[in-house]
C-alpha cells in the first residue's frame, strides 16, 4: 500500500519510549505506511521477574497486527481464576475461560520480555534505537524533532510520547507535574514451579485487611506471583529486608503462599511504588502525542495499564492513517480514547481501594458481597472494559491502519 505522505515526503514518526505502548504503536504505524522510530533510552530491553495480562481487548488488537501466532504461542491461556480469602475460603470464581466465547478472544499471560521481543521482532532493524535518550521536544508548524542526551537529535513529522509515568514529552508538552502516590507499594517475581508445590497451586487472588497476593501460571513450569499492600512513600529496603517483610505481612497467609515467598530468590522480587495522575483534558499539543502512561498511568489493579496502551496504538494509528492533518488527527485520537482510558483509571482506582479494605467490618461486608454478587458483578465490569468500540478501531470505519488477519 503507498505509505501516507505530507507534501512530497514520507510521514515520519518520531515514538519516544520502546515499552509495550511504543513499540505497539510502531507496528501499527509501519503497518500503516509511515516511517517510525523508536527513541529508547535503555542500552537494552530488560524486563526482569514480570508477567503480563493481556486481555481480549488486546489480543484482538495484536491479531489484527499479523502477531498472534507468535504471541500466543509464548502465552497461557487463562481459564481460571477467582477470589479467595487470605485464610484460603472461596469467595468467587472468575469465569475467565469463557472470555475467547463472548469477546472473540482469550485472556493471555506471558513474560513481559517475551511479549517486547515479540513486538521489537516485527519491526525493520534499525527502528528501535537504543541508548536514546530523549531530554528535549521542540515543534514547529511543519516538523518536530526530539533531542537526545548524547547531543543528537531526531527529525519528524510529529512526536509520540511513550516514556511512562515520568514522561519527557508529557512534561514539555503540557509542563512539570509530579505524579501521586496511591499509597500503595506492589511486589512481583516469577519463580520455577517445583513439584512439591505444583499440586497445591490455586490460581487466585487472595484478599486478606490492607493487602492482597496472586497467583497465576506462566508457561512452561514457572508461577508468577504479586502482591501489594498499603505503605508509606519512603518505606523500603535492602532486597533481602523486602523478602523479611514480605515473609512477616503474609507469613500466615494459606498454603502455599508463605512457601512461594519462600522458595522466592530475594534479587528476583520486584518493588514499586504505585502512582497515578488525574486524566488529562486533552492529549496532544500540536505535533506532539502522548500514549500509554504518559497520558494515563494507572494502578494495575485492573490488568488494563498494558493492554489500554495497546488500544492506543490501534487507534493512533486508525487516526493518522485517515487524515493528512497531523494536528488535528493527533487531536482526533485524544478525544477518541480520553473517556475510555479515564474510565479505566477510576476502575482501577475502585477496584485498588476495596482490595484493601482494612476495617473489619468493611472486610466482613465485603466477603458477603462477593458470595453473592460477584459472578455477574464480574461478568458486567469485564464487558465495560474489554467490549469497547475503542477495543476494536475498525468496528466503526474501515481504514488503511493495518491489515486484519
Amino acid at each position: 500500500m503507498p505509505r501516507p505522505t505530507l507534501g512530497c515526503m514520507t510521514q515520519r514518526a518520531l515514538i519516544v519510549g520502546g515499552g509495550i505502548g511504543g513499540l505497539t504503536a510502531a507496528v501499527a504505524l509501519r503497518r500503516a505506511g509511515f516511517d517510525a522510530v523508536v527513541l529508547e533510552r535503555a542500552p537494552e530491553l530488560r524486563e526482569l521477574g514480570a508477567a503480563i495480562s493481556l486481555w481480549p481487548n488486546a489480543v484482538s488488537v495484536l491479531r489484527r497486527l499479523g502477531l498472534s501466532e507468535t504471541i500466543e504461542t509464548l502465552a497461557t491461556a487463562q481459564a481460571e481464576g477467582g477470589l479467595r480469602t487470605w485464610r484460603g475460603d472461596r469467595l468467587a470464581d472468575a469465569p475467565l475461560g469463557r472470555a475467547a466465547d463472548r469477546f472473540g478472544a482469550p485472556r493471555l499471560l506471558l513474560h513481559r520480555a517475551s511479549l517486547q521481543a515479540a513486538l521489537s521482532g516485527a519491526l525493520d532493524a534499525g527502528v528501535l534505537q537504543l541508548g536514546s535518550e530523549c531530554c528535549g521536544v521542540q515543534q514547529d508548524a511543519n516538523h518536530a524533532t526530539v533531542t537526545l542526551a548524547d547531543g543528537r537529535s531526531e527529525r519528524g513529522d510529529f512526536v509520540i510520547g511513550a516514556d511512562g509515568l515520568h514522561s519527557t514529552v508529557r512534561a514539555h508538552a503540557f509542563g512539570e507535574e509530579p505524579p501521586r502516590y496511591s499509597g500503595y507499594v506492589a511486589w512481583r517475581a516469577v519463580v520455577p514451579l517445583d513439584e512439591t508445590l505444583g499440586g497445591r497451586i490455586h490460581l487466585a487472588e487472595s484478599w486478606g485487611r490492607g493487602s492482597l497476593f496472586g497467583i497465576t501460571r506462566l508457561g512452561g513450569s514457572q508461577i508468577f506471583w504479586y502482591a501489594s499492600a498499603h505503605a508509606s512513600e519512603d518505606a523500603g529496603g535492602s532486597a533481602f529486608a523486602e523478602k523479611a517483610d514480605l515473609l512477616r505481612r503474609f507469613g500466615r497467609w494459606h498454603d502455599p503462599i508463605p512457601e512461594l515467598i519462600d522458595a522466592t530468590a530475594a534479587e528476583a522480587i520486584l518493588r514499586t511504588r504505585l502512582y497515578d495522575r488525574p486524566p488529562l483534558a486533552r492529549w496532544s499539543a500540536g505535533r506532539m502525542a502522548l500514549l500509554g502512561d504518559a497520558a494515563h498511568p494507572m494502578l494495575p489493579h485492573l490488568a488494563q495499564g498494558a493492554c489500554q496502551a495497546i488500544e492506543d496504538a490501534a487507534v493512533l494509528a486508525d487516526e493518522l492513517a485517515g487524515s493528512r492533518d497531523v494536528e488535528g488527527a493527533l487531536a482526533a485520537y485524544g478525544k477518541r480514547r480520553s473517556q475510555r482510558a479515564a474510565m479505566a483509571m477510576r476502575r482501577s482506582q475502585q477496584v485498588a481501594s476495596f482490595a484493601h479494605l482494612s476495617n473489619p467490618i468493611a472486610v466482613g461486608l465485603r466477603t458477603l458481597a462477593f458470595r453473592s454478587a460477584f459472578p455477574s458483578a464480574f461478568a458486567r465490569g469485564l464487558s465495560s472494559v474489554v467490549d469497547d468500540e475503542c477495543g476494536q478501531p475498525h468496528r466503526r470505519r474501515q481504514s488503511a491502519s493495518f491489515p486484519r488477519e
